[in-house]
């Protein structure tokens, strides 16, 4: 469309990635740095970090603990959250210091951990060490409230005879990923045992557990790998997990809290489906699939996800994001490009543009092609 494509070259060996709404670039490192560009390429933000040079030259290369893994802005970008395995920092643009916050409970090894900002970005929710949510508030971080979860039995050695307690026990452990709704009324965690606890987010007790999918496929023990809101708030979409080097497994459900008694497959097929990607409006799911021998990218109406099927890329694509106006629909090719599509309503369906290639990913941006959500914005 006439627009300049540029290559931001960041150094070092960055493993996140956030766009804040008015268009500032975060990239977080796995030495621990933090670089910042505004939305036209110029870096605002040079290689900060909350951790001394000192710090950072002392580690050894197996030791990910300083690596900033999860960011989120504020909703007015006014923040940054910056995660790491040692503590979450805050980052202010606007003085360019940052904030400490330790996660209140200390594990020798703290794998899944992440951060979100509540609607109104009045609080953070944050979580860690596989079975602890904080509430915090406010700049100083003060908490609100928190969840901990039991210890959990090792799910991978649950046998196929093995019921899966009723939803009236406490049966959910080990947080994938975490979401509030635009209401900012529930908080959804996904669970590695294949299970979604949703909570009351302004008292922080359970609301519903729902029960995910079958927690046994093929022999092996399944979750639910990613939990995501509609931007009206009046759905929740979950995409299960699969097991390694095994087809199949990762399917695409969605229930309404409050109206639903139990989730409902939106998309599911022997084949494996994922990479969720909701258009803005919340009128298509874009996704990707394997149904014709290979990853391609399609689309599909929402909620009625049976009423249309379209296939978006041709000879391979993966990991879909829509623009933020909704109409366009980026993807990669099977040859590492960039692609986007443009989309159009008509009526019930879509009439798709002919793809065109914004850029190539070169072999030093980690991408493979076996991504299961999308990891760009």
């Amino acid at each position: 469309r006439g627009q300049t494509l540029t290559r931001l070259k960041f150094g070092g060996m960055y493993v996140s990635l956030a766009v804040s709404r008015n268009g500032q670039i975060a990239a977080g490192s796995w030495e621990g740095t933090l670089t910042i560009l505004n939305s036209g390429g110029d870096r605002v933000v040079n290689s900060a970090s909350p951790y001394s040079v000192w710090k950072r030259a002392q580690r050894s290369l197996s030791d990910n603990s300083l690596e900033l893994k999860t960011l989120s802005w504020s909703p007015k970008g006014d923040s940054l959250a910056c995660c790491s395995a040692e503590a979450l920092w805050t980052y202010f643009p606007t003085t360019n210091e940052f904030s400490r916050w330790d996660y209140p409970v200390h594990q020798e090894l703290n794998t899944r951990y992440g951060a979100q900002f509540s609607p109104n970005g009045e609080e953070l929710v944050v979580y860690a060490h596989d079975r602890f949510v904080w509430v915090a508030r406010g700049a100083n971080r003060k908490i609100r409230g928190r969840i901990e979860l039991p210890s959990p039995p090792d799910p991978f050695h649950r046998k196929r005879s093995q019921p899966r307690e009723s939803q009236s026990g406490s049966a959910f452990y080990n947080i994938l990923d975490i979401d509030v709704n635009p209401q900012g009324s529930l908080l959804a965690c996904a669970g590695l045992d294949g299970q979604i606890m949703l909570y009351d987010f302004k008292i922080l007790q359970p609301f519903k557990l729902i029960v995910g999918h079958e927690p046994v496929y093929k022999g092996f023990a399944t979750r639910v790998e990613v939990v995501a809101f509609s931007p009206d708030g009046r759905w929740l979409l979950f995409r299960t997990g699969g097991t390694v080097n095994l087809g199949g497994g990762r399917d695409i459900g969605g229930i309404r809290p409050g109206v639903d008694t139990a989730p409902v497959p939106l998309v599911a097929t022997p084949y494996d489906e994922e990479a969720i990607a909701l258009s803005p409006d919340g009128r298509w799911l874009a996704y990707q699939s394997d149904e014709t021998g290979r990853t391609e990218v399609f689309i599909r109406p929402f909620p009625n996800t049976n009423a249309g099927k379209w296939q978006v890329s041709n000879g391979g694509g993966l990991a879909p994001l829509w623009a933020r106006d909704g109409s366009d629909l980026f993807f990669v090719g099977a040859d590492r490009d960039m692609m986007a599509v443009s989309v159009r309503p008509v009526g019930g369906a879509v009439k798709l543009g002919e793809p065109h290639r914004l850029f190539h990913l070169p072999d030093d941006v980690y991408f493979t092609s076996e991504e299961f959500y999308t990891p760009y914005d």
